[in-house]
């Protein structure tokens, strides 16, 4: 180690600071199982009463691209001795890799985190593959920066929303800016979802990151903010007049 920092013509870091650049690095990965972990607590989803599965909502390659079926285990340090874990990685930009397999029809060994993958948008996997049995309904949904940045929601993320909405799923989708948090906020509005909670994710990336397109902003974190919702907001003014 000596010689590659002589060689990079640098000092050496401190053990203390190679340490905390490592935890960046790794807190990016390390991100996504733990939010998920926060969605659980969020709706107080119990995996120890019974065995749970997640849907991922919008997978790209920043879930998929080199994946393996231990990449959720972090899950399972968790909660010690859960039920059952499945996570599902759904979306048309999912990568072919490992964990593309079937999703369980049937409730995973005790323990274990399953991953499987589906390559599609979500209602279609809806469609094709849990309405008819082959894959467990979930019991949470969530979404890594699934991009609602203040433009129009194309069709298939709003045919998306539309069904978490309906079928009164608890969901969880992140954002890395505060703007994106206000805009997704906006349009949950106009959809009328009952937003249960949102602010600042404390399993946020520590990595600071800045976009292509705006170069001299502000570094961005992945995961940094969240919302969470649940089904059709409902109208108390129409109840008191009733």
């Amino acid at each position: 180690m000596t010689d590659l920092w002589t060689n990079a013509c640098r000092p050496r870091p401190e053990e203390a600071e190679l340490r905390e650049s490592v935890w960046r690095v790794c807190s990016e990965f390390l991100s996504r199982p733990l939010t998920i972990g926060m969605g659980m607590r969020m709706f107080n989803l119990d995996p120890y009463s019974r065995p749970l599965t997640i849907h991922v909502v919008g997978a790209t390659h920043n879930e998929t691209l080199g994946a393996r079926t231990t990449d959720m285990d972090e899950l399972g340090r968790m909660f010690p001795g859960h039920q059952g874990l499945e996570v599902v990685m759904v979306g048309p930009e999912v990568v072919q890799g490992p964990i593309m397999r079937p999703p369980l029809r049937a409730f995973g060994p005790r323990g274990k985190v399953y991953i499987s993958a589906y390559k599609g948008f979500y209602h279609q996997f809806w469609e094709e593959v849990v309405e008819k049995g082959e894959a467990a309904k979930p019991n949470l949904v969530v979404g890594f920066h699934p991009g609602f940045d203040g433009q129009e929601v194309n069709q298939d993320w709003l045919a998306t929303l539309l069904l978490l909405r309906d079928y009164n799923i608890p969901t969880l989708f992140t954002m890395i800016s505060n703007e994106e948090l206000q805009s997704t906020l906006h349009m949950f509005m106009e959809l009328e979802m009952d937003v249960k909670d949102t602010g600042s994710n404390p399993f946020s990336s520590l990595k600071p990151e800045h976009l292509p397109k705006s170069p001299n902003k502000a570094p961005i974190y992945a995961n940094a903010h969240y919302v969470s919702f649940r089904g059709l907001l409902e109208v108390k003014e129409e109840e008191e007049q009733n």
